[in-house]
């Protein structure tokens, strides 16, 4: 029922006959009586007398609710209460306060996994220093390389270099990954090799514990002296280094 169908209907549902309560209190004794309607009684003069006016009103609040006008009125208001507050399936407002803690949560928690995805991208490094011989010689000028063998993708070539006159050798090297270094150190040289062609190639996996996640050095692996006339395993030669 809209508004303007409850505006009609407070004056179109009362019958056409019907008499306003203060023509009946206003009314001359000599007036004649008004007409009586089926299912109402009007008070007397002497009713009125003795009860006062209050027994009129309550009289005709009780006739006027047995009428259609009156349920009418009651739909109408009970719709308007509806629409003023907006009724029973009305989303709850918005709490600003509520909105404003979820935004500082999502802020957090994208500091925390961009602060994650900083750490495990965070450099590492690594160092390795020895000496190589061959036989009880110096193993001079041999090339020698640090290698991080990667679980994905290509492998990192982290340093290079050669051995001095007296075969000594230091290399460090580092790259920032996800994945712990899985470190190698190659040595390409041609100790007790005769006349064959290429070199020869010795591939020694370095211990992770020597892997630190930082920017400089904080543990070197000491190597030791290492005699190259030994055959290692898995050798290989290598052309091309």
């Amino acid at each position: 029922m809209t508004k303007k169908s409850c505006f009609m209907a407070s004056y179109t549902s009362a019958p056409k006959h019907s008499v306003s309560p203060l023509s009946q209190l206003t009314s001359l004794p000599s007036s004649p009586p008004p007409p009586q309607i089926p299912g109402r009684r009007f008070p007397t003069e002497k009713e009125v007398a003795r009860r006062g006016p209050f027994y009129v009103t309550n009289l005709l609040i009780a006739q006027l609710r047995s009428t259609q006008r009156w349920k009418v009125f009651s739909v109408c208001a009970a719709r308007r209460a509806e629409k003023k507050t907006g009724g029973e399936q009305t989303s709850p407002p918005k709490d600003d306060k509520f909105d404003l803690r979820q935004t500082k949560m999502k802020v957090l928690l994208l500091i925390v996994a961009l602060f994650g995805v900083s750490i495990a991208f965070r450099q590492q490094s690594v160092g390795i220093r020895g000496r190589l011989l061959c036989g009880t010689k110096p193993l001079a000028d041999t090339q020698i390389k640090l290698w991080n063998k990667n679980k994905l993708g290509t492998d990192d070539q982290l340093a290079a270099g050669k051995t001095d006159a007296q075969g000594n050798f230091e290399l460090s090297g580092g790259v920032g990954s996800v994945f712990e270094m899985n470190v190698h150190f190659k040595v390409y040289h041609d100790c007790d090799d005769g006349i064959k062609p290429c070199q020869r190639k010795v591939d020694l996996g370095v211990p992770s514990e020597y892997v630190t996640r930082s920017e400089k050095v904080n543990k070197w692996f000491e190597a030791g002296t290492m005699n190259m006339e030994f055959k290692f395993p898995d050798e290989e030669r290598s052309c091309i280094n």
